[in-house]
């Protein structure tokens, strides 16, 4: 005899919906799955933060002497535009700076660690990695009749995982959108007792992408 139809759901970073209709002859599964995931933030460090007066042209930190020490001498800068002239004391001129990169440099944040700038671990702060993961899942076993027998199983998937880095504007996020697809089909014949006859075609396809927000 058919059983009542039967629904679960449970709420929380994990929820599930099922849905079963089962007789004789056939049974209907739909499942659907979303699952959420903020894992707790670690410290982490990265180079990119510049001083402000790096950002106004002034490479004079020791990170610009050779060999990190300030005590010897400069590295120079040189122009392009003067026959690779060094750049007077490392002071390359404000209205040589490009617009673009100003305005560029307005996201980059100052260095929060003590010391002078040596092109490395200047800045700590904590990275986001979300993860939103929604599953889809339909089955059907049919029983044609007493020696044929019909499965067919369809899931789709579409998550994206969201990755901030330490810089909290989000223009510098990052997401990886993906959207895996599957379906299998299964016939089966009984020819006697201890014979049977099975195909089986099944098609999977997955498309993974990568998106800046700061390059669109």
């Amino acid at each position: 005899m058919a059983q009542d139809l039967v629904r679960t759901l449970s709420i929380g970073q994990f929820g599930k919906f099922t849905v079963n209709r089962r007789s004789e002859l056939h049974a209907l599964q739909a499942d659907y799955i979303r699952w959420l995931d903020r894992p707790a933030c670690s410290p982490s460090f990265i180079p990119e933060p510049v001083t402000d007066a790096m950002k106004q042209g002034d490479l004079t930190a020791p990170f610009f002497h050779a060999g990190g020490n300030p005590n010897n001498p400069l590295t120079p800068i040189r122009d392009a535009l003067n026959s690779g002239a060094p750049f007077p004391n490392n002071q390359i001129p404000s209205n040589r700076i490009a617009t673009q990169s100003q305005k560029l440099m307005q996201y980059f944040l100052e260095p929060n660690l003590l010391g002078p700038f040596t092109g490395s671990n200047n800045y700590s702060g904590q990275t986001i990695a979300n993860t939103d993961d929604h599953q889809g899942f339909v089955r059907v076993d049919y029983n044609i009749d007493s020696t044929n027998r019909l499965f067919v199983r369809y899931g789709v998937e579409n998550i994206t995982g969201f990755a901030q880095p330490i810089n909290t504007n989000k223009i510098f996020s990052q997401s990886q959108p993906r959207h895996p697809q599957n379906v299998v089909a299964t016939y089966t014949r009984t020819i006697s007792a201890t014979k049977l006859n099975e195909f089986s075609l099944s098609y999977n396809r997955d498309i993974f992408g990568t998106v800046d927000a700061i390059s669109g």
